[in-house]
């Protein structure tokens, strides 16, 4: 009988503890990545047209765009991209405020559940980004304290506008621009500029 106990009770320790699915570690459904530190943002402190393209010598506009932010002085010691859309190349929601979830986003450049800062002075928060990668307006503080317009090709809730300079690939035709002082939704969805206007600029953000 001794024998026959020990192996029920190493049956008994073998037993996987999970049992019905419920492993400890699986825990996939419930957390969201975040950054331990906070990111930067700036505006290029220079007039852009809307086509981006070009300007920034980029096989798409966001391409350009991007690269645009990366030559500028502000993204020392960072890899910085264009908080823009084109509709195809970068989006960030195709339902109003991404009600689908993250799997709406297309090449987004919002990190989720991520502090923002303002680079030019990093104890200004500009605010936090929610679950799926966006900001809810409005922001703690505006993305800039100067009265920039930003090329973003956004509708106020952050689905792709009907005007994005031809996905910021022509300056023939009209774009979305947001205000970069502004804290409330005006700050992605403000004016329709024709894209060979040259007050505007662009709003980059650290990845």
């Amino acid at each position: 009988m001794f024998g026959v106990k020990n192996k029920i009770i190493l049956l008994l320790v073998s037993i996987p503890l999970s049992l019905g699915g419920c492993s400890s570690s699986d825990n996939s459904e419930t957390t969201t990545p975040s950054s331990t530190t906070p990111k930067k943002m700036f505006i290029i402190l220079s007039d852009q047209s809307g086509n981006l393209k070009s300007a920034g010598a980029g096989s798409t506009g966001p391409e350009g765009a991007d690269n645009l932010c990366q030559a500028d002085t502000q993204s020392t010691g960072g890899t910085y991209k264009a908080l823009l859309v084109d509709g195809t190349n970068r989006v960030a929601c195709t339902t109003a405020n991404c009600s689908g979830g993250v799997s709406e986003h297309t090449g987004w450049v919002l990190a989720r559940n991520t502090k923002y800062l303002r680079a030019d002075d990093e104890t200004i928060e500009i605010g936090t980004t929610n679950n799926v990668g966006l900001f809810e307006f409005p922001l703690t503080n505006s993305w800039s304290a100067l009265g920039y317009d930003i090329w973003t090709g956004l509708n106020a809730d952050w689905t792709v506008a009907a005007d994005t300079c031809s996905g910021f690939t022509d300056s023939n035709v009209n774009g979305k621009v947001g205000s970069a002082s502004q804290p409330d939704s005006s700050s992605i969805s403000g004016s329709i500029y024709p894209c060979n206007y040259y007050g505007t600029t662009i709003l980059c953000v650290e990845q």
